[in-house]
């Protein structure tokens, strides 16, 4: 039935296929979701890849978001691991912060790392600041604090200010 997803595709295939997954996201239907976490996990066509997660985005509910926290642990490499970050900070349920965070603070890979930051940002609770500022800290790689920063922005709260603040003055200097 998905067999699409194994074979190459022409130019009008590609664009079918996003509009079904554009169409499968207004349905709003959880019986969509195991489709397109398959988009997630074996494809390569990126434009198809942003519409399943803003398919996912549409539909959320905690079936999407249980599926998707778990394949953010396991998926065999850092590209899917990072879609599933995304599309987490896009259905932008709180019941994604746990999962999200650990992701944050833990992750090897930098590309997952920043998109966690960036889903957290996206989900903008208060809750999220304390964990977005203590990877602003500890963060090493220039390109993922870029991205902390950014999230710390996009929630849009108040208490982001301080954490901001303060690496605005204390990496004056710093050798990236």
């Amino acid at each position: 039935m998905f067999l699409y997803l194994e074979k190459e595709n022409t130019s009008t295939q590609r664009i079918y296929h996003r509009s079904i997954a554009g169409a499968l996201g207004q349905l709003k239907d959880e019986r969509a979701v195991d489709i397109l976490i398959t988009i997630l996990q074996k494809n390569e066509d990126q434009w198809l890849i942003k519409a399943a997660i803003t398919a996912l985005g549409q539909i959320k509910g905690n079936y999407a978001i249980n599926q998707l926290s778990l394949l953010l642990q396991s998926a065999e490499n850092d590209q899917q691991r990072r879609n599933m970050a995304h599309a987490l900070g896009t259905i932008g349920d709180v019941g994604c912060i746990d999962v999200l965070t650990t992701a944050l603070l833990n992750e090897q890979s930098h590309i997952v790392r920043s998109a966690a930051a960036l889903a957290l940002g996206q989900i903008g609770t208060e809750d999220v600041i304390s964990a977005l500022s203590t990877a602003l800290q500890s963060e090493q790689d220039k390109y993922t604090s870029i991205d902390i920063a950014r999230a710390l922005g996009i929630t849009r709260h108040h208490r982001a200010i301080k954490p901001l603040s303060h690496n605005m003055i204390n990496t004056r200097g710093k050798d990236w």
